[in-house]
């Protein structure tokens, strides 16, 4: 795959630098768009082991709404992909293990550190659309790449401001 290269990826000075790839072929535009199927995929396996986890009725109801979210994603990008003379992925890949792992471990600790857990995998699924959202597309697509960014920038934020405003009043470590 082509790509170009604007940027270097992981961190520099404590600050997130992003590598961005821009898709220059139709097959190029089928991985990236199968990449943040992926990333929908790996963020619902991970909801859906969160949502048992949670003592909190509001909670479970406003990660169930994220899950339709990322539902919603897969089924729209799913039709760009096709249009594009792809096959789209129909599952998570390995990084779910990861993303599930910590909403399990998190569960031993309370809702605090599952919310935690999901605020850090929403941390992921925002990079992989950052990066994505960078690319040249078709009006449509840009578009609806931005609305999903938006999305999963919204879910972030209602996790970090959840896990920093406990019901008690007391301030937890913020998304990693």
């Amino acid at each position: 795959m082509a790509e170009l290269r604007l940027g270097l990826r992981g961190r520099v000075s404590g600050t997130r630098v992003l590598h961005m790839v821009v898709p220059t072929t139709d097959t190029e535009l089928v991985v990236t768009l199968n990449r943040l199927i992926v990333a929908d995929y790996d963020a619902i396996e991970a909801y859906e082991a969160a949502i048992p986890r949670l003592s909190v009725d509001e909670d479970r109801r406003t990660l169930r709404r994220f899950v339709e979210d990322h539902r919603r994603h897969i089924d729209k990008l799913s039709v760009f992909v096709r249009q594009n003379g792809g096959r789209p992925v129909d599952h998570a890949d390995l990084r779910r293990i990861v993303a599930k792992g910590k909403v399990v471990i998190g569960g031993f600790m309370g809702d605090d550190a599952v919310l935690g857990a999901m605020c850090s995998n929403e941390q992921e699924t925002n990079d992989v659309y950052a990066r994505a959202s960078t690319g040249s597309y078709v009006q449509p697509l840009r578009l609806l790449l931005a609305r999903y960014l938006d999305d999963e920038r919204q879910h972030r934020e209602w996790l970090e401001r959840r896990i920093i405003m406990t019901p008690k009043g007391e301030t937890i470590l913020p998304c990693l």
